[in-house]
């Protein structure tokens, strides 16, 4: 970290620090490391199981649900999800899809911000 700049912090369940700078930090346990193969039986990655422990959650990227209940509002944390390669998305537009009713009829998808 020292290296990037970033501020270790202590973390309350791990040994590990976690990243002060973080909006949203998770305190693991290991479960499993599964390999994945490619097609020729080589080693090309790892699929990682954790416990999540402890969640470290910023002020800054939290809101209001529209019953009142504390939620991370995905339009000010801003995230970046890798889609594949070299592909990066980010999050742009929300929606909601509203539960069926008592028949199984979905209502019109919400927009968001």
């Amino acid at each position: 970290m020292a290296l990037s700049g970033l501020t270790p912090v202590d973390s309350a369940r791990v040994r590990a620090p976690r990243v002060g700078e973080a909006a949203i930090a998770f305190e693991c346990k290991l479960r499993a490391v599964h390999d994945v193969e490619d097609s020729s039986g080589k080693p090309s990655g790892a699929i990682v199981i954790g416990e999540v422990l402890l969640i470290h959650v910023a002020e800054a990227v939290t809101g209001r649900s529209p019953t009142g209940k504390l939620v991370v509002d995905p339009l000010l944390l801003q995230p970046v999800s890798r889609l594949g390669g070299v592909t990066y998305g980010s999050v742009k537009e929300l929606y909601d899809i509203p539960r069926p009713d008592k028949e199984g009829r979905y209502g019109p998808p919400a927009r968001k911000g």
